[in-house]
């Protein structure tokens, strides 16, 4: 029996959640195969903690430096580009859960993160609400006054 772990990962060059829900909604109209309708992430290296993953696991973003959102997984499948090099293909549920913000230091690459120190759920995003968001960089100092 596996233990449920989850991934840390940077949104490399996305500030909102707003911007991740446009870039996965262009990418989920375009994608053919097995994976459509899904979000998806690709990673050159192939988690060593598979079955634990998809055991229950989630993607949870991080933000300019704020773990602010996670994406259930629903599967990973190893593929091989056209170099012959291998990779992992995570498809994820395309809901995205919004968390209550927490502060994390940079990092590379990806990280595991135990249920325990996940970030509590806040809410489902919502894309015809996202207008009314606060902007990210009040939301940050909000979250760091525990107002948010």
């Amino acid at each position: 029996m596996s233990d449920t772990v989850h991934l840390l990962r940077p949104c490399v060059g996305v500030s909102s959640i707003h911007q991740l829900y446009q870039i996965q909604s262009f990418e989920r109209r375009i994608t053919s195969g097995p994976g459509k309708g899904c979000a998806y992430l690709t990673t050159r290296s192939i988690p060593k903690r598979v079955n634990d993953l998809i055991n229950g696991g989630s993607v949870y973003w991080v933000m300019k430096g704020q773990i602010r959102v996670r994406q259930r997984i629903e599967d990973i499948q190893i593929e091989t580009d056209e170099g012959g090099r291998r990779f992992a293909l995570f498809l994820l549920d395309p809901e995205l859960i919004c968390l209550s913000p927490r502060a994390q230091r940079p990092f590379q690459g990806w990280r595991y993160l135990t249920p325990d120190k996940a970030p509590k759920d806040a809410r489902v995003f919502d894309p015809e609400q996202a207008a009314e968001e606060p902007p990210e960089e009040m939301a940050k100092e909000l979250s760091e006054l525990g107002l948010l």
